[in-house]
C-alpha cells in the first residue's frame, strides 16, 4: 500500500459510525495538507490528485448525510461540505494553496469536534 492507497475496508470495518467520520477526516485533512504542499512547489499532477481525493470523501460524507434525521445539523454540515467542495474547486483553478489553507480550516475544527464525540461514544460502549 502507498501512500495514494485509502482502505475502505478500514473504515467499513470501524466499530462505530463516529469512528469512521473521523477517520474519514483524519484522510481528507492529509490529503489537503499534501495537495497544499504539491502546490507550493510547483506540482500541479499531485495537487490534483490529492485535491480530487480530499473531494471524493467529502462527496462521500455529503451522501451519508441523513437529511430527515439530522435535521438542522445535517443541513449545516451538508452547507459546509458544498463550501469545502466549492473551496476544492477554486484550488484546483489557481497556482497557489489560498483555497486548499481555507478548506482545511473548514475541516480541522470538526475533525476535534468528531473525535469528541466518538471519545463519548466508546466511553458508552464500554459502561454497556
Amino acid at each position: 500500500m502507498n501512500e495514494f492507497d485509502f482502505d475502505p475496508g478500514r473504515v467499513m470495518s470501524a466499530a462505530r459510525p463516529s469512528q469512521m467520520v473521523v477517520m474519514l477526516y483524519e484522510e481528507t485533512l492529509v490529503s489537503l495538507d499534501r495537495a497544499v504542499d504539491a502546490v507550493e512547489r510547483g506540482d500541479l499532477a499531485a495537487r490534483n490528485r490529492h485535491a480530487r481525493r480530499a473531494a471524493d470523501i467529502i462527496d462521500l460524507l455529503y451522501g451519508c448525510l441523513d437529511m430527515q434525521r439530522g435535521g438542522a445539523l445535517a443541513a449545516n454540515l451538508a452547507s459546509l461540505y458544498r463550501t469545502v467542495l466549492g473551496r476544492l474547486v477554486l484550488f484546483n483553478a489557481g497556482r497557489d494553496g489560498t483555497a486548499g489553507r481555507e478548506a482545511i480550516g473548514l475541516l480541522a475544527p470538526l475533525l476535534d469536534a468528531w473525535k469528541t464525540v466518538d471519545r463519548g461514544a466508546d466511553r458508552a460502549a464500554a459502561a454497556a
